[in-house]
């Protein structure tokens, strides 16, 4: 009985010390530290990698090199900041800042990278195996909601210097992509390489923490330029 007692007295003094009221002004200095913990930029650096695996090997460093150049950083910090502060409490943040700045959280969080990397292209590839049939199921495209849009290969499209055309990563690769022919460029073999296996390409945005809201642990979020 002293023991429960004691233990409840514990939690009892404990509360006050974690709970923090819930302002915009504490849930702004909790993101922050919460994106100290988590280092989105070695999480995106992780992500670019993984994106250049479906390259091949003469352009991988090109296209590292094209994407880190024209991804506004600053933009998807603030946009994965503002989308946390409006959909986390001061005390949530905190108490996901404590975890990503703890041993285990930095171990999880260096994972996450190839976690998502490797999930995501699952989760896209059942998604358009789904709409698919649904398209084909009792009345086929009348079935479907308005304005929803036919399945396609998913493609990921590389930046390049301004001025040049717009090269893409094709999957499978050398089939065009939204009705343009396969053009020579990143992801097309040159000649007399072999054909690389196709690899679905995961949805735009960062494993990880790098998504800025995780969902345990944390779900990714995209960001547009802005």
């Amino acid at each position: 009985m002293k023991t429960k007692l004691l233990l409840l007295c514990c939690c009892a003094l404990a509360l006050p010390a974690f709970a923090l009221d819930d302002t915009p002004e504490n849930r702004a200095k909790e993101a922050d530290r919460y994106f100290e913990a988590a280092a989105p930029k070695e999480m995106l650096d992780e992500m670019t990698t993984q994106m250049a695996a479906a390259v091949p090997d003469a352009e991988k460093a090109k296209f590292k090199e094209l994407l880190t150049k024209h991804f506004n950083y600053e933009s998807f910090v603030k946009s994965m900041k503002d989308a946390m502060v409006r959909h986390f409490t001061a005390t949530e943040l905190a108490a996901l800042a404590d975890f990503y700045s703890s041993d285990v959280g930095k171990s999880a969080m260096k994972k996450m990278g190839a976690y998502t990397a490797e999930i995501m292209p699952l989760v896209q590839t059942e998604i358009l195996k789904a709409q698919q049939k649904a398209m084909n199921d009792q009345g086929g495209l009348a079935a479907m909601p308005p304005g929803a849009a036919a399945p396609q290969t998913p493609s990921t499209t590389v930046p390049v210097a301004p001025g040049a055309p717009a090269s893409t990563i094709p999957s499978p690769p050398g089939q065009p992509t939204a009705g343009q022919p396969a053009q020579p460029g990143f992801g097309q073999p040159a000649q007399g390489q072999p054909q690389p296996q196709p690899q679905p390409q995961p949805f735009p945005a960062a494993p990880g923490p790098v998504g800025g809201i995780p969902s345990s642990p944390p779900e990714v979020i995209s960001a547009t330029k802005g």
